[in-house]
Order: C-alpha cells, then structure tokens, then sequence
C-alpha cells in the first residue's frame, strides 16, 4: 500500500484548535481511506519518565473520495509546528523535522498500539476503535443572511464551493456585502463537521480590503448559523464588528 502522508500547519490550528488540538493536513490526499481506518479513536498515552499521561483522540472521515483526519492531544512531544503522519500498510508514523516522534502499529482488533519519543519525554500509547462518524457536512451552496451592527443590519450573500486541501475541509467562494459594497470580496476558509453542528472561519484573501472574517457554529441538518461573529478592518465598510445569522439556499 503506498503511504499517506499528512501535514500539521500551525495557521490552521488557530482558525480550528485551541492549544491542545493538532489538526493533521495531507499533503498526498488521494484515493479514498481504507475501511479499517474510518471513524474516531479513543485511548491514552503514558509517560514512562512519570505518572503523566492523557487523552488521544484520531478521526479518520472521508469526503467526495479525499481523506479529512484530524487528531486531538496535549503532549510535551508535540510543540506548535508541522507534523508529518504517514500509514503504510498496519504501521503509523508521526514526524517533524525528520525525527519519529510517535509510532505504532494497527491491530487486528481495530487497536493501534505504539511508543513516542523525544527530548522531553518518552511512553507508551493506544487508541481503540470507538464508533462511526456521521457523514461530514457539505457547504457548497449559496447562503444568505443578514449581519446585526450597532447602526442596524445589512444583508449579507455568500457562495460557497467545498473540498479537501491537505487533508483538512476547506471553503472558497465570494462574499458579498451589496448594501454596503459594489463588488463581492473572495473568501477562504476551513470547516470542523461535528455529531449535529459544523465549525465555519472564513476570512478575506491576503491583499483584499476590506478584510472580513466570519465564524459561527451552526447546525448541521438546518445548515444555519444563528449567532456568527463578524469583525472588519472598517472602511469603506461602515462597521467593524457585528453577529451575522445565515443559511444555506436549498438546492
């Protein structure tokens, strides 16, 4: 089986993560994820040095045939920056810059089993398979809505095309402000899909002003954010913060 390889930036754990979730990126996200793989991981590492120990939770999903993985974990191991994971065959790897941190083996009883390794520490880890994920949400689509401003609201259009980039969910499309510019501004951002809700950060093309950032959580069978944040760089737009509300169109 040719490995798969996946890459950590530390610009998508802003958007996505707080300080103790590692989002996985794939820089090969070809061919569609083996059957033994998909769903979410749940177990433990130990520190061999001391009673330190913690949670580990991997979610392997697909999406359009592309493989999205995201890992959650705290461990002194694992510094901000970027990662490297590659699966070959029952065996995992997790590397940066050339050095084998984490490394393990998957077990016929849909456990993974392994060691980690670094300046700061060294143990022992596994995960077991735990459940099926529900399928991911797709945002492609036209939504519509309205932002809340301190001088009232204005209405709010954006058009939306979804894929996997790198392994991570990744939205791309224009968002228009037509009460308040004559042109729609491109937007990039990333998605989170949950069991029932979806995480959405948008933000403006680098070079693009006004610059605009948007995110919310909205439920996932309505496809709605009631309650998004927004927050711009102000003129010529005439606020720069407000709550945003939106859906998408159907189809």
């Amino acid at each position: 089986m040719r490995p798969l390889v996946l890459l950590v930036s530390a610009a998508t754990l802003l958007l996505l993560a707080s300080c103790n979730k590692l989002q996985f990126r794939s820089d090969r996200p070809q061919g569609s994820v083996p059957a033994r793989l998909e769903g979410e991981w749940r177990g433990q590492w130990q520190s061999s040095q001391s009673n330190a120990g913690g949670d580990i939770v991997l979610r392997v999903q697909e999406f359009e045939d592309q493989p999205v993985f995201g890992v959650f974990v705290n461990h002194p191991c694992m510094p901000t920056t970027t990662y490297e994971i590659e699966f070959t065959g029952f065996a995992i790897e997790l590397s940066s810059g050339g050095e084998v941190l984490f490394r393990g083996a998957l077990t016929p009883d849909r456990q993974m089993l392994g060691t980690f390794e670094c300046d700061q520490d060294t143990g022992t880890w596994q995960v077991q398979w735990d459940r099926d994920l529900p399928p991911l949400v797709d945002l492609t689509g036209t939504w519509q809505g309205q932002i809340t401003t301190v001088n009232g609201s204005t209405p709010l259009n954006m058009q939306f095309d979804q894929r996997v980039v790198q392994g991570v969910l990744e939205v791309t499309g224009l968002l228009a402000l037509p009460s308040e510019l004559v042109s729609p501004l491109p937007v990039r951002g990333f998605v989170r899909s949950r069991d029932g809700f979806f995480e959405l950060a948008v933000t403006t093309v680098p070079g693009i002003l006004p610059q605009v950032v948007i995110g919310g959580t909205g439920d996932s069978s309505s496809l709605a954010v009631q309650a998004g944040m927004v927050a711009t760089s102000g003129q010529p737009l005439s606020f720069t913060q407000g709550v945003a509300s939106f859906a998408q169109l159907p189809q």
